[in-house]
């Protein structure tokens, strides 16, 4: 959490972004450890937690005894703005201590949108800017990502770039560290260390012209690269909320657009047994509702349709969906639907990109129009309602036709969907601009004008029917922006840092985004945005990015560019020989057979993982049934528990429903035998009596789930307690007959203690009225024939709530040190109300109505019991 941001919590949106007290955060004695590392993610949290490298390098560096690796994300701009009212640097999220006071902070590089988010983060640290400015006393600042593979336009602001896989990178990066800390020798003795290794591009120590190649560093067996299990659990719903376990790194289909196609070669895959043991561990540390097989197409793992069926057994029985995130068309069989939709129908995406055939074959896509109807007809086949596909516009020889091909493609497929029998077959269809990266066989060419990119989204919107379609773009403004930076120099510097000084944030945002403060800043800087976004480069100009080697040869992406030009594929290389890409690729050490079932089933299997299939003996012999035997039969649930829980301080910030699916995915880390209801999308049968309000803890609090099985209370409650985060702890429970009438009909009455915090910590002590602290404020307030607030709800009218009778109980209680109020509130209904709203109408009586928030969040609430 922020140093010192706690008591400001209430006054953000989504404040459980900066708590950092999730299941399996890595909290460590300071003490004991000697180098300290901050992994920043320059966006919001959801964005952040949902990047599986980020995860990789926390638990990879965690598990160093010697290394403490917390997180920090970019804070949301009204964290920003009190955060720099108040003073506060921004912190690490599980110890609070400023970035400042690491030895390094190490930022991913996922987009160029977010670079101004870097600058806003360190300026919040208190760290400056540009290296040269930097002392000493200020951490090293590394990064790495795809947006390191040109690392120009942010050259004046890292001390060290890592190029390609960073698994044993920061690990070198770790070990030199150790040995420079505490020497007393300065930062630069540490980069020329740290720059004699592959990968580590020191702009201070190199020169672009210098001709020194900076190869990428290169993880040539996955299996032999790390992989978390006990993944952090966030409690906000994040983009991707989902277990990822990567299958494969790296794609050989040759996509001329695809920049992570051409930089993450060669193919390497994970064997099955290490990913189905990975997916058994990290489901049981974890808790997740969903999992996902990762890579840039899953469809081409080898393993595929022989690991499938033995995953799903696992998930089937489990309650947990698969997800596919990365299809290619040709890969969508009805075998690996039949699969997929065992338990829950999760999304379809695929990406033809293109409408015609002709510029399929330019970009070298590698599908023809009946495998994209035939993913059509499968999908809709196997039930699936509709799916989604991305289409780019401007593409390199891209015609008027093309984009008529897009529309026509579009409604056969929906045509052929509904032919299928499912009559409310929809397609969601996304178009976004083709942006030429460094590294591909497109990197020479330009993006086509903004004009242009606008009036090809409007032709493709107006002609896309309605309905059985639905159209989204991505804002041509950011990609021209994402087009400049991809392919910029160190003088992009310049206008980076005057739109941060503009107020530019979050611009990958569609809803933040200024394109009129970027236009600003690059004037300021006297930089041509335009020229750009939109310049060509001959085959023989040194091009910004020519010092970093990917192991692509420039003959190869040359002859890739020309083939281009003719309208020429290239096949894919796993299947049809190499293409002496320049690259040494050696084939994966494994292969799959029709008896991979025996072969992990029985050969693979350990101990461990056989045992957590079984029963356990409780106390006393009695079963505890593992919630994984229950099968996908949804058998109705048999037993409800009804319970009595406390949520605490560290929990004060959690909504009523993160604290559901904390519940939820404690009881599946505690082998729970949930039930779940019936339905395509099962969902696990736990309620909460009377929703908390955010910011208000709870001392008996209580809340109910049905089991599948009778199990002993005292083991359930250890187990579940053993799986809660900290604040949240269940006390008593009992069995309930199904009969008995749901909790809140048993429940009237809250009792809350509310609690005056004059902000202390904030040096910003805010004193009462005195006739508010009256003692006979609080009768007058209760002697009005009505006390009346207008509320209004998100999409519906102002409505006005008379206070009065919902109120049983309100007194200042006497002597009390600091300041103390008791509410009893009448619980019903549409008829009751938040403490908040009881409180703001006690003090408008006294303050003056624009006062009134300031108050209300300095008030510390518990609600003592429900009755």
């Amino acid at each position: 959490m922020v140093a010192g941001l706690h008591w400001i919590l209430s006054r953000l949106s989504k404040p459980s972004r900066y708590l950092g007290n999730e299941p399996n955060a890595v909290h460590k004695d300071p003490s004991s450890v000697r180098l300290k590392v901050a992994l920043a993610f320059p966006d919001t949290y959801e964005i952040g937690m949902s990047h599986l490298g980020l995860k990789i390098l926390y638990h990879l560096l965690n598990s160093q005894p010697e290394i403490q690796a917390e997180r920090a994300f970019a804070p949301w701009v009204d964290a920003e703005e009190l955060m720099r009212r108040e003073g506060i640097p921004l912190c690490s999220q599980e110890s609070g201590t400023p970035l400042s006071c690491f030895h390094i902070l190490g930022f991913t590089l996922q987009y160029e949108l977010c670079y101004t988010n870097i600058l806003t983060m360190l300026e919040l640290a208190g760290i400056p800017w540009r290296r040269e400015e930097r002392g000493e006393e200020h951490p090293l600042v590394i990064a790495g990502g795809p947006g390191a593979f040109n690392p120009e336009p942010l050259a004046e602001f890292i001390d060290l770039f890592v190029i390609g896989d960073g698994e044993d990178a920061i690990l070198e990066i770790a070990r030199e560290a150790l040995a420079w800390v505490g020497t007393g020798k300065s930062k630069i003795d540490l980069l020329e260390r740290l720059a004699r290794y592959p990968g580590m591009y020191c702009p201070a120590l190199h020169l672009p012209s210098s001709g020194l190649k900076i190869v990428k560093r290169l993880i040539p067996d996955l299996d032999s690269a790390p992989h978390p299990t006990g993944f952090v659990v966030p409690f906000l719903e994040i983009v991707h909320d989902r277990l990822t376990i990567e299958v494969s790194r790296g794609c050989s289909q040759g996509c001329r657009f695809c920049q992570a196609g051409m930089v993450y070669r060669p193919v390497r895959e994970r064997s099955p047994e290490q990913v189905l043991d990975l997916i058994r561990r990290s489901l049981r540390e974890t808790g997740y509702e969903e999992i996902s097989l990762f890579s840039l197409n899953t469809t081409e793992y080898s393993c595929l349709e022989d690991l499938l069926p033995l995953v799903m057994e696992d998930l089937d029985k489990q309650r947990v969906s698969l997800s596919l995130p990365s299809l290619r068309v040709e890969g969508l069989r009805p075998s690996l639907l039949q699969q997929i939709k065992r338990v829950r129908r999760t999304g379809l995406t695929l990406a033809p990109e293109a409408g015609s055939q002709r510029l399929r074959d330019v970009i070298n896509k590698g599908l023809d129009e009946e495998s994209v109807l035939r993913a059509a007809r499968v999908a809709a086949a196997a039930g699936w309602e509709g799916m989604k596909f991305y289409f780019m516009v401007g593409l390199p020889e891209e015609r008027e036709d093309d984009l008529e091909e897009i529309v026509r493609l579009c409604r056969e497929a929906v045509r052929v969907g509904k032919r299928e029998g499912n009559r409310r077959f929809h397609l969601a269809v996304s178009l976004s601009p083709f942006i030429p990266k460094p590294h591909t066989p497109f990197q020479w060419t330009g993006m086509i004008p903004l004009e242009e990119i606008r009036e090809k989204m409007k032709f493709l919107r107006d002609r896309l029917p309605r309905g059985s379609l639905s159209v989204k773009w991505q804002s041509p403004e950011m990609s021209l922006l994402e087009g400049a930076f991809s392919r910029g120099d160190r003088l992009l510097a310049g206008p980076l840092v005057q739109a941060q000084l503009l107020g530019c944030r979050f611009d990958e945002w569609t809803e933040r985004l200024r394109f009129d403060l970027w236009q600003e800043a690059f004037s300021r800087a006297e930089v041509d945005l335009f020229s750009y976004s939109y310049r060509r480069f001959d085959l023989s100009d040194r091009l910004p990015w020519d010092h970093i080697s990917t192991g692509l040869s420039k003959e190869f992406l040359v002859r890739e560019y020309l083939r281009a030009r003719r309208g020429e594929i290239s096949p894919n290389c796993r299947v049809e020989g190499c293409l002496q890409c320049g690259l040494d690729c050696r084939p994966c050490n494994f292969t799959c057979s029709s008896n991979i079932y025996s072969q992990i089933r029985v050969g693979g299997g350990s101990p461990a993982l056989e045992g957590q299939e079984k029963k356990e003996r409780g106390e006393g012999g009695q079963e505890i049934c593992y919630q994984n035997e229950s099968g996908m039969e949804n058998p109705p649930a048999r037993f409800r528990l009804r319970f009595q829980f406390q949520k605490g301080e560290e929990a004060r910030y959690l909504s009523h429903l993160e604290i559901l699916r904390t519940f939820s995915r404690a009881a599946r880390r505690a082998s729970i035998p949930i039930g779940y209801s019936r339905g395509f999308h099962p969902q696990p049968r736990i309620s909460l009596a009377w929703a908390l309000p955010v910011g208000i803890c709870g001392e008996q609090e209580w809340g109910e789930m049905e089991l599948e099985r009778e199990c002993p209370i005292p083991t359930v409650v250890e187990r579940l307690n053993r799986s809660l985060p900290s604040g949240l702890r269940i006390g008593k429970a009992k069995w309930v007959p199904l009969s008995a009438p749901p909790l809140e009909k048993t429940l009237s009455r809250a009792l809350y203690e509310i609690i005056w915090d004059q902000g202390e910590e904030a040096g910003s002590r805010l004193q009462l009225p005195a006739a508010l602290l009256s003692p006979a404020s609080v009768a007058s307030f209760l002697e009005q024939e009505t006390i009346t607030v207008t509320s209004r709800r998100r999409g519906k009218e102002e409505t006005s709530i008379d206070l009065k009778p919902l109120i049983v109980d309100f007194h200042r209680q006497e002597g009390t040190s600091p300041l103390c109020w008791r509410l009893t509130i009448k619980l019903g209904p549409g008829r009751t109300v938040p403490p908040t709203v009881v409180m703001a109408a006690f003090f408008a009586n006294y303050v003056d109505e624009g006062k009134v928030p300031e108050l209300i969040f300095r008030l510390r609430i518990c609600r003592k019991e429900l009755t």
